[in-house]
């Protein structure tokens, strides 16, 4: 089995850190991904984590610099009945558009969103070489990517613009988008996403066609 460490962080308040994580590939916010916790100070952190199959282990955190976080990990991996243990140490970077060269950004929008503060809706498509479809993200101004929306969005198409209001009352701001197959294309289509209470968001609603 190949064993990755991916990490998405969560909150850091007086000394105290969490997060979730990912053992076998890349972290999604969108899954159900394993919680750790631990305490930071001085920019190194000591974190654990168990879940209900027998997984557990434990991590350390060293900040390098604001770009790169350095991890040495310890674990038991529990699938299926079978059981992996691994260790060892990685650098972490945050994933940045520009790791992508089959993206293009066709817009961009400042937003204020409920727990993630100030970040950036940026939405365009990805080109697979042999078609493409829309993207929607959550970066901030270097592009680093905080969360990226899932929907159905049709191939051919891409988002060409996004839009936040309170669409179900709850208080919390949703997020819109509209794809085109063509910039002049008036048969637009859109898309409703709904946040939760933990700041992730439905799978995209198509409400428009």
């Amino acid at each position: 089995m190949i064993m990755q460490f991916h990490s998405i962080i969560t909150g850091v308040e007086n000394g105290v850190i969490e997060g979730k994580i990912e053992l076998t590939g890349i972290a999604k916010p969108e899954e159900n991904l394993r919680s750790f916790s631990g305490t930071i100070q001085n920019g190194s952190g000591e974190c654990y984590f168990e879940d209900e199959s027998g997984t557990k282990g434990k991590f350390s955190l060293i900040l390098k610099n604001k770009d790169e976080i350095e991890v040495e990990f310890e674990y038991i991996y529990v699938h299926a009945g079978e059981t992996d243990r691994s260790r060892g140490k990685e650098i972490l970077k945050p994933y940045n558009l520009s790791l992508q060269n089959n993206i293009t950004i066709v817009t961009e929008q400042e937003v204020i969103l409920d727990s993630w503060g100030n970040v950036r809706l940026a939405g365009g498509r990805f080109d697979t070489g042999r078609k493409f479809y829309g993207i929607l993200y959550l970066t901030n101004e270097e592009g680093d990517v905080f969360y990226q929306f899932h929907a159905p969005l049709r191939t051919g198409a891409w988002v060409v613009e996004t839009y936040t209001e309170d669409i179900n009352g709850d208080g919390l701001t949703d997020v819109m988008l509209i794809e085109k197959f063509e910039a002049d294309d008036i048969e637009e289509a859109e898309w409703i996403f709904i946040q939760r209470e933990d700041g992730q968001f439905e799978r995209g609603e198509l409400i428009k066609e």
